[in-house]
């Protein structure tokens, strides 16, 4: 591993190996111009635009190489920062989360340092990732709590917004849907506002996997294809693969198991491309619960265990999680795997205590998210917006129509 910190004045990072031969002219006209590039302010604005590319398109090359650099730049400490964030994702994307982590904290200390208020509350938003995927919440909580606030004090209207979309995520996760629900809701309006079609396209797909654990067949429906819709304006190969998962769920539901199954298969192909670890043990568990439910037991059993294995070595322990209780109810459903239901069983005891032990959350977590939805507007509508588009108002009453039928559901 590169030692970012520790490079010598004459050493600084100026290079970003995002490069393969293969790469779309959007990415080579990038790196062309870094290279040639006279202003350290240009470099630094370049890396983190590729950053935001191939954390969408390429996680295996987004990767760091050093090269010498002109020394006297007062960008110098933001941009050693900004290579140091970049990799840390990488790390955390890979599944080499502590690795991950310490440079995104290092990352952290210097954009807190420059008051660089924007990049810190995206760091936070990484930091608290890698703390959610390894299913400690408590810490998680706090970080994204803490990115949605200074995001509110940036001159970025939608900084934050992704931690507070995470956020509700975690709230769903840890059992408290409605508030987790609301969350993702106000997130999900605001991004419609200013177009950010990517992360609007994850609340969606996000909200429609909790519509249809809640067995609301009808809201699920509808926040599927709108994350479709979504998904063909962002074009980026996670949304892409995104889409497809969701449209196999759709197909499924609808009971064509054919379709369902070539689409799930293709999600997985992409994903296996782009690399992410945790979208590629989401479509092997997806995979292995299509066999499950059509009572293709052999083939549920290799999926599941795929996706347990890459779990496993990443050490993504709600995800571990996941494909053990799964594999609990395959082997119930046989009458030939009672040693592997009690292995299994065993270490569902083990992946759960060690998750309930990084469970709690902060009463003042909770007391600020849920002033959220009523605090939205001091949050952004102080500073001024885009007009909205046509799609974006036909999206947020979409949404406002979703949440008023949710709270009818529940009266």
């Amino acid at each position: 591993m590169i030692d970012i910190e520790n490079s010598s004045p004459h050493r600084v990072i100026t290079l970003v190996t995002f490069f393969l031969w293969t790469l779309i002219g959007f990415s080579q006209s990038n790196y062309k111009e870094f290279l040639r590039g006279e202003s350290q302010e240009r470099k630094l604005e370049l890396s983190l635009e590729m950053w935001n590319y191939y954390i969408r398109n390429d996680i295996d090359s987004l990767n760091i190489r050093v090269s010498s650099s002109d020394q006297s730049t007062v960008n110098l400490l933001i941009f050693k920062a900004s290579m140091l964030r970049n990799l840390g994702s990488y790390n955390v994307r890979s599944g080499y989360i502590p690795e991950g982590l310490d440079l995104l904290l290092k990352a952290r200390k210097i954009f807190t340092v420059s008051n660089e208020l924007v990049l810190l509350s995206e760091t936070e938003n990484e930091i608290a990732n890698a703390y959610f995927v390894s299913a400690n919440y408590t810490k998680a909580s706090r970080m994204y709590l803490s990115s949605i606030q200074i995001g509110k004090k940036s001159d970025d209207n939608t900084a934050g917004l992704s931690a507070m979309l995470s956020l509700g995520k975690l709230f769903c996760t840890v059992g408290d849907t409605i508030l987790g629900i609301k969350l993702c809701a106000v997130a999900l309006s605001q991004l419609l506002v200013y177009d950010k079609f990517e992360t609007s396209s994850d609340a969606c797909s996000f909200l429609g996997m909790i519509y249809s654990e809640l067995q609301e067949g009808e809201l699920m429906r509808a926040y599927y294809t709108r994350s479709l819709i979504y998904s063909e304006q962002a074009k980026s190969k996670s949304n892409m693969a995104n889409a497809l998962n969701n449209q196999a769920i759709l197909k499924f539901s609808s009971n064509d198991l054919d379709s369902s199954l070539i689409l799930f298969r293709k999600a997985l192909e992409l994903r296996l491309e782009f690399g992410q670890r945790r979208s590629i043990i989401e479509s092997y568990f997806n995979i292995g619960g299509f066999y499950l439910e059509t009572e293709q037991f052999d083939s549920s059993e290799v999926n599941l265990n795929h996706s347990l294995r890459i779990a496993e070595e990443v050490n993504f322990l709600p995800d571990h999680l996941d494909a053990l209780i799964s594999l609990q109810e395959l082997y119930i459903l046989r009458d030939d795997r009672e040693i592997e239901l009690i292995k299994v069983e065993l270490e569902i005891d083990r992946v759960s205590k060690i998750i309930k032990q990084n469970s709690i959350i902060d009463i003042e977590v909770y007391k600020t998210a849920s002033k959220f939805e009523e605090k939205i507007k001091e949050l952004y509508e102080t500073k001024p917006k885009p007009l909205l588009s046509i799609v974006n108002l036909g999206g947020i009453c979409l949404i406002l129509s979703i949440l008023l039928l949710f709270r009818a559901n529940r009266r």
